[in-house]
């Protein structure tokens, strides 16, 4: 073999080489498969236990089922309208003749809510239709007794509310405080109110407190107004060791107001 064929078989083995070398960069072999895990096979249920032949077997109830529409039937087709000249003409209907609703023709009992006359509401004198003066209306009272400034209460302590009348004083209520130290409210006569917010309407009670070991107490002219309720506060004072007159230190409020 001379040189000239030696390279000739050179040059075609590095083409061949060049060749399987680009085949295998294009179409990799494939990745070898990895097997699957095989499933474990499910446990086998348990077998059912034997029924009880002297217990009666019922089967199982199905749920009732809808019962099914008919087939919607489609509506008749429109009958066609017959023509003008077919139509036969009605008569118009006369309309009856209403009567006339002006002031004239109006019954007396209606002329007054009429809006040229309007009705007359009251002018809040106390006295109603008939000229009789309207009854008194009404308030409340509600007492609270404590001691040591307010921080403890003071049951069975006897609350007397009175009214002087005529220079006489007339009893309204007796009452005792509970173990709360209060009394419940006491309803009594106000007079009615007004429209004047400087000197409103309204009557005075007096309030007496006494209770066992306690100096008494007094609140004089407390105001009721209708439909308000008035809240008194006593704080009793305890009698010294050795004491027992409740009347020497005895305390009394005035509430000034308006008009007393």
């Amino acid at each position: 073999m001379n040189r000239q064929e030696f390279e000739e078989a050179a040059r075609r083995y590095r083409e061949e080489m060049f060749r399987l070398y680009a085949a295998r960069q294009f179409n990799p072999p494939p990745a070898p498969q990895q097997p699957a895990p095989p499933v474990p096979p499910k446990p086998p249920l348990p077998p059912s236990p034997p029924r009880n032949p002297h217990v009666p077997h019922h089967p199982p109830v199905r749920p009732p089922m809808m019962p099914q529409r008919p087939p919607l039937t489609p509506p008749p087709p429109f009958a066609a309208l017959p023509a003008l000249s077919d139509r036969q003409e009605q008569p118009a209907e006369t309309e009856s003749p209403q009567e006339s609703t002006t002031p004239e023709n109006a019954p007396p009992e209606d002329i007054a809510y009429l809006p040229e006359n309007p009705p007359q509401e009251p002018d809040g004198s106390g006295t109603d239709d008939a000229g009789a003066v309207k009854p008194d209306a009404s308030g409340g009272i509600l007492v609270h007794v404590r001691t040591a400034r307010g921080a403890e209460p003071v049951p069975g302590a006897a609350v007397v509310i009175t009214q002087e009348q005529n220079g006489e004083q007339i009893l309204i209520s007796v009452q005792t405080t509970n173990e709360c130290g209060d009394v419940p409210e006491v309803s009594v006569p106000a007079p009615p109110s007004t429209a004047d917010q400087q000197y409103p309407a309204y009557y005075v009670y007096d309030i007496s407190v006494s209770a066992e070991g306690f100096y008494r107490e007094h609140s004089k002219d407390v105001p009721v107004f209708e439909g308000v309720v008035s809240v008194q506060s006593f704080d009793l004072i305890p009698l010294p060791a050795g004491h027992d007159d409740p009347y020497t230190g005895s305390r009394t409020h005035y509430n000034n107001l308006p008009g007393i």
